[in-house]
């Protein structure tokens, strides 16, 4: 059952072109199981697939969709902000945040700061120290800019699974 178009399904929600100020560039990262690929949403790869594929890899094509909007020379919003914006979310800091991802907590500073400048509004929202240190927040403009893009990788899965597992087909071993 094909998804709706992100912008339709909630049309009192912001769409992306609007919370971002820029027509999107690149479509193309989404796991979602077809009995001929895997196909691969960032930072989801289930333990049952992973040993899988440890134990005989390249028996399963392994498929990658990223998706990229840039800005200008900079990226304002691709896989590794999702991430860490999603990791905020469950973490409720960006030092945590970055530690859980394996990256330093000025390279997760200065990703949030990209972002939040290539925005309309800001994707996070954080506090001072104190005496519980502080913390970010997502605003509602960060878990809009995840849910759509989430459900960009659902629907550009759904719009190809077809084309890819015959491409995969092709493949030696499948």
């Amino acid at each position: 059952m094909p998804l709706a178009c992100p912008e339709r399904a909630l049309a009192s929600a912001p769409t992306l072109s609007e919370i971002l100020p820029c027509e999107p560039a690149h479509v193309i990262n989404s796991s979602v199981r077809s009995p001929r690929f895997r196909w691969v949403l960032e930072n989801e790869v289930d333990k049952a697939t992973q040993h899988a594929m440890e134990k005989e890899p390249g028996l399963i094509p392994e498929v990658r969709f990223r998706l990229r909007i840039r800005q200008g020379e900079s990226i304002a919003v691709g896989p590794g902000k999702i991430a860490l914006l999603e990791a905020i979310q469950v973490h409720g800091s960006i030092s945590a945040a970055a530690r859980s991802l394996g990256m330093s907590y000025r390279r997760a500073w200065l990703l949030i700061e990209e972002l939040n400048k290539a925005l309309n509004s800001p994707a996070t929202s954080s506090e001072q120290g104190g005496q519980r240190g502080g913390g970010s927040l997502l605003t509602p403009v960060g878990a809009e800019i995840i849910r759509l893009y989430r459900a960009i990788e659902r629907d550009a899965y759904q719009a190809c699974a077809d084309d890819i597992g015959t491409l995969t087909s092709l493949l030696k071993g499948a």
